[in-house]
């Protein structure tokens, strides 16, 4: 991404390459370093000794940009990092082997990190393996305690330079193997914590036999091996100590203290069986001296405080520091947003997109049609999730852009959120801003708009459930000045936007949550089965009518002596535990499975005869509508604030929520009487068809952003220029004059 020509004196980053024999896949790892969205770096191939020709004639003809070449006798792989770790200029530093491969955003993102957390020494990530194996390794987050066990940390992590050369580089004697364990437990003996996004950036290579293959097989020797390096770390005493603060929560000074308190304890016992009372009063005279003397030690230490890594052989813990409530700082550090992501010019147009979270569910899947449409439509798409992130939604939102931030990840602050949003907008050069189902998003609206004058921005209510809380409309509606649109999903929303909260009409536009579908109906064709499936989609909590489907679930499996009857349940949350608990307790292991959330596609919706919500709050639009397209009848509650179209086109079937027997009789009338059903199914299937195909979503989507004048000055998104202030503006955003 961008200018590869830019180089510096000084780069932030060095990613060091070792390269022995391995020139086949040097270019592939030098390529991916170079497509990295940070551009602030240089690339530093050490070649080891290499004896192959291919390697030798790469190597002597390497003309990649920001890149040099350092030749070497053969030092094996832990001398070959530190050639590479001696010659970098960065103050950050990323070792990676020349048959592996980085994320784009990986780099920017670790740089966040230690830009932000000046105690953490490293950053690792999630591990995804290609070549002859294909699968995810989803290590714990950075515990000393575990790490002097079993190692955790990706051996390609984000290395803060001061940390490596305080702790004297890689031990060059850990030549068959795990040098970089032995490396991340010299970085934590030494006081450095680890950061672990917790996201799959590092793509390891197998390709045949390799090096951690061999170290595999003598795994018992180099252990012993480490222990040997590490002898004080290793001892009872401080493995103790170290359980102590990563496992049981101590402060190191809480730790430091036991002694104290153990030889106080044992200085009373002595004080009261062992000392005449006539010369306690002299004892407990120099007892107090020597406690002042100690007072006076401590306040010393204070003064002389060193700052974290600089050999303070205590091992910090995150538990015990949050106890203690440090003081923040009066304004966030935000010079990392300053240098290394260069502004794209020339490229497609772009927008990014502010979502809540990366959870799965049904406002995630109409997010997914909306980025798809656009990706098709030949718009780049940057997604930035204020919230958590669920793996099924980040990959979806992979194959469709690499452009994903969890802010939350990266050792971000809240109070940082705007500024950092403001500076990928604008590295980006976007010209769309889309505000989708996050009050949160709302409220930054105001820092942007200041920052990008005339640059369009629009709320959107993607996916929510039709009868939410209209806090989100609320939200939106509190923004509508700073706002070119807000576009909702149904005209009730539109009419709440314009009735309730004074809305101009003019802002306000209804794009109809589309789903994919057959042209003809997919309920007509299903093949005839023997067994009859009820399904249940939805949260698994008390409030959204699990339970009650449990119920009625096993009463209908009870009236079926033929076991007829499959129950299929797709959701997660609180209740799962005892969702399963009731299936063991009524015998229904070999007819009721659980699905986790589907991320893209109708997921159990297209193999079920009858979907079954005896909810008190309706189902999500989509999941309703994705019921529809496959033919599938719905049964559900009359008072769950179902939309009134969807009563005058009876394309429900509803009963009393309480009754949970006329829900049983209803079911077996709609599984039993084909005609019946029939009668739902057509009215819904064409309810679809009029109002909620996927091309009237997106002709719908098309109509939007044509509509919209989105020809910014390009001083508007491309100036680098602007400070970052929080004495100015709450947001930390101030836009130069």
């Amino acid at each position: 991404m961008g200018n590869h020509s830019i180089e510096k004196v000084n780069p932030c980053v060095s990613v060091v390459i070792p390269c022995f024999n391995y020139g086949h896949f040097l270019i592939d790892a030098i390529n991916s370093a170079l497509n990295s969205t940070f551009e602030d770096i240089e690339i530093i191939v050490v070649d080891d000794g290499s004896t192959d020709p291919l390697t030798v004639q790469i190597l002597d003809n390497l003309n990649t940009p920001r890149t040099r070449a350092i030749r070497q006798p053969n030092k094996k792989l832990p001398g070959a990092r530190n050639t590479g770790f001696r010659e970098a200029r960065g103050k950050y530093i990323l070792p990676l082997d020349a048959d592996d491969l980085i994320h784009p955003t990986l780099i920017e993102k670790a740089v966040w990190v230690l830009e932000n957390r000046h105690d953490v020494g490293f950053v690792s990530f999630w591990l995804e393996l290609f070549g002859n194996e294909n699968l995810t390794w989803a290590p714990i987050p950075f515990n000393f305690h575990t790490l002097l066990h079993a190692n955790h940390v990706t051996v390609t992590s984000l290395v803060r330079k001061s940390a490596w050369e305080q702790v004297g580089g890689y031990n060059e004697h850990m030549t068959l193997g795990y040098e970089d364990w032995d490396f991340w437990i010299k970085l934590g003996g030494a006081g450095w914590l680890g950061h672990q996004i917790a996201e799959p950036l590092f793509f390891y290579r197998k390709h045949g036999a390799s090096m951690i293959t061999a170290a595999q097989k003598r795994h018992d020797q180099i252990v012993a091996q480490i222990r040997r390096n590490h002898r004080q770390l290793f001892s009872r005493r401080s493995m103790h100590r170290t359980k102590l603060v990563w496992q049981d929560g101590l402060h190191p000074d809480e730790v430091r203290k036991l002694p104290l308190i153990r030889a106080k304890r044992l200085a009373r016992r002595t004080l009261k069986h062992l000392v005449p009372e006539t010369g306690r009063p002299a004892m407990l005279s120099k007892l107090r001296a020597l406690r002042q003397l100690a007072r006076d030690a401590r306040q010393w230490l204070k003064r002389t405080h060193r700052a974290p890594g600089d050999g303070n052989a205590a091992i910090p813990s995150r538990q015990g520091m949050a106890r203690l409530k440090p003081s923040r700082p009066p304004s966030p550090r935000l010079s990392f947003l300053e240098h290394g992501v260069q502004p794209r010019r020339g490229h497609a147009p772009h927008m990014t997109l502010l979502v809540p979270d990366l959870e799965p569910g049904d406002a995630a899947r109409v997010r997914l049609d909306l980025v798809r449409f656009l990706k098709k439509s030949g718009r780049e798409v940057t997604v930035v999730a204020l919230g958590g992130r669920g793996e099924g939604t980040w990959r979806a939102l992979q194959s469709m852009t690499t452009d994903v931030f969890c802010l939350p990840q990266y050792g971000l602050e809240r109070r940082q959120f705007a500024a950092t949003i403001a500076r990928i907008i604008e590295s980006r050069g976007s010209d769309l801003i889309i505000v989708a189902d996050t009050s949160e998003g709302a409220d930054l609206v105001p820092a942007i708009a200041a920052r990008f004058p005339g640059l369009p921005i629009i709320g959107w209510t993607l996916g929510n459930r039709l009868d939410q809380d209209e806090s989100p409309l609320e939200c939106l509606a509190r923004q509508a000045e700073n706002l070119r649109l807000i576009v909702t999903g149904s005209s009730r929303e539109a009419d709440t936007l314009i009735r309730t909260f004074n809305v101009d009409a003019d802002k306000t536009r209804i794009v109809p949550i589309g789903v994919p579908g057959d042209e003809a109906w997919s309920g007509r064709n299903r093949p005839a089965e023997a067994s009859l499936h009820i399904g249940y989609v939805g949260d698994l909590t008390r409030d959204d009518g699990v339970l009650r489907f449990l119920r009625i679930a096993a009463r209908l499996s009870d009236a079926d002596p033929d076991s007829r009857y499959r129950f299929h349940i797709e959701g997660q949350g609180s209740l799962k535990n005892t969702v399963i608990a009731f299936i063991s307790e009524h015998g229904l292991e070999d007819r009721l499975m659980i699905y986790e959330p589907a991320v893209a596609g109708p997921g159990i919706l297209s193999r079920l005869d009858l979907l079954v919500a005896p909810v008190k709050r309706a189902l999500a639009a989509r999941t309703v509508l994705a019921a529809f397209a496959n033919g599938t009848p719905v049964l559900a509650s009359r008072s769950a604030g179902w939309p009134d179209e969807f009563k005058t086109h009876e394309t429900l079937a509803l009963e009393d929520i309480y009754d949970e027997t006329a829900f049983v009789r209803r079911a077996e009338q709609l599984l039993t009487s084909p005609a019946t059903a029939r009668h739902i199914r057509e009215n819904a299937y064409r309810y679809y068809l009029e109002r909620h195909t996927e091309k009237l979503f997106e002709q719908s989507v098309a109509e939007v952003i044509a509509g919209l004048d989105s020809k910014v000055a390009p001083s508007t998104c491309h100036d680098l220029s602007w400070r970052i202030s929080s004495a100015h503006h709450p947001s930390g955003i101030e836009r130069q004059p």
